[in-house]
């Protein structure tokens, strides 16, 4: 009758998880997952051009002093309501709050940032992220070096766009073959002065 009893429950020894805890120890408790921290206004970022097309970026600030490709210049705050992140209106305020404050970070007005190679990306947190309680949105600045290329950016980036480096110049005349859009920083033959 025992071996059949034994048999049933496996015929194991108790394991140290079978015991009660010790006098004077507390229990062991998984913690329950958190969203990430918020980014916050003046991180860079060491972005490849996919990551930066990217509605989501998962990866870590890196220190301003290494090699980066973009810097936070403005953090908001979701507020969906009834929405979620994905949605279209909610996208939509994403980009025109990036958009509207990109000039006064790198000192252009919208007639002179469309000289430059300059432009504002955006991310928010992954729906994921999000149902753990993440309500933020990040507005990064990056500079084109040339098509699908992102250029390396200096330690600050507040009024980069008077650089001439990332002015927007042309390999080649506007329309023919061999034009692409260049940072003026690389070898071009026309450079852009005024925008219609």
């Amino acid at each position: 009758m025992v071996c059949l009893l034994l048999t049933l429950t496996g015929c194991s020894a108790p394991s140290s998880q079978d015991q009660p805890p010790a006098a004077g120890t507390a229990p062991s408790v998984t913690p329950s997952p958190s969203p990430d921290p918020a980014p916050r206004v003046g991180q860079c970022h060491r972005l490849t051009w996919d990551q930066a097309v990217s509605p989501v970026h998962e990866g870590r600030a890196v220190p301003c002093r290494t090699a980066h490709t973009a810097q936070t210049y403005y953090v908001g705050s979701l507020r969906l309501g009834r929405l979620t992140v994905d949605a279209a209106p909610v996208q939509e305020r994403v980009a025109r709050a990036c958009t509207r404050r990109l000039g006064a970070h790198v000192g252009a007005d919208q007639r002179a940032l469309r000289l430059t190679m300059v432009q504002p990306i955006w991310f928010t947190p992954s729906l994921e992220q999000v149902d753990l309680g993440a309500d933020w949105f990040r507005c990064d600045v990056v500079a084109l070096e040339g098509h699908e290329q992102l250029r390396r950016l200096p330690r600050q980036t507040r009024g980069i766009a008077t650089d001439p480096a990332v002015a927007m110049c042309g390999t080649a005349a506007p329309g023919s073959a061999g034009f692409q859009r260049v940072a003026c920083a690389r070898a071009h033959q026309w450079r852009a002065v005024a925008s219609i």
